[in-house]
């Protein structure tokens, strides 16, 4: 029994040496990705921010991927809280945006560009667009289309028998 106390006992103080001053316990809390034996830069930074809807209203537990722009690569994952906040630690210097995905991490929306340098905290805000049907928008497209064309013929207006009015004298 003494044994086990010992090597339990044991385990815990060379797990609390190992941490670097506690930042990893903050970054786990904080970013459940991060993970025991992960380094942290000495000149990491941090992204905060907020996923709200097109109305301004907080998306909960949002999937948040953070993805460097030079390199193309995703550099971290994260959920967002209840009210929609989230936390990227531990970042390195460098161009970033974040991507709103969903569970088999389609993206949704995108922050804006940023550059974050050292040891800076970066916020940003991701807005998920208004949703429309795909037809919305062909309808008036069309009818468009069809007066251009028709202004660019000369019509500019059709009679009762389909031929042209406008060149009728």
């Amino acid at each position: 029994m003494k044994r086990v106390v010992f090597a339990r006992t044991a385990a815990m103080v060379v797990l609390v040496a190992l941490l670097p001053a506690g930042h990893l316990v903050r970054a786990y809390a904080q970013n459940p990705e991060v993970r025991v034996g992960d380094t942290m830069r000495a000149d990491a930074g941090r992204v905060t921010g907020t996923v709200v809807n097109h109305d301004n209203t907080p998306i909960a537990h949002a999937r948040l991927r953070l993805r460097d722009v030079t390199t193309g690569r995703t550099v971290q994952i994260t959920d967002g809280d209840q009210a929609g906040r989230f936390t990227f630690l531990g970042v390195p210097p460098g161009r970033y945006l974040v991507e709103l995905v969903d569970r088999r991490d389609n993206v949704l929306a995108l922050g804006r560009l940023f550059s974050l340098g050292r040891l800076e905290t970066v916020t940003t805000v991701v807005r998920l667009a208004a949703s429309s049907s795909w037809y919305s928008g062909f309808f008036s497209s069309v009818a468009l289309a069809v007066i251009g064309t028709a202004a660019a013929l000369g019509v500019a207006a059709v009679g009762n028998g389909g031929q042209p009015a406008s060149g009728r004298s």
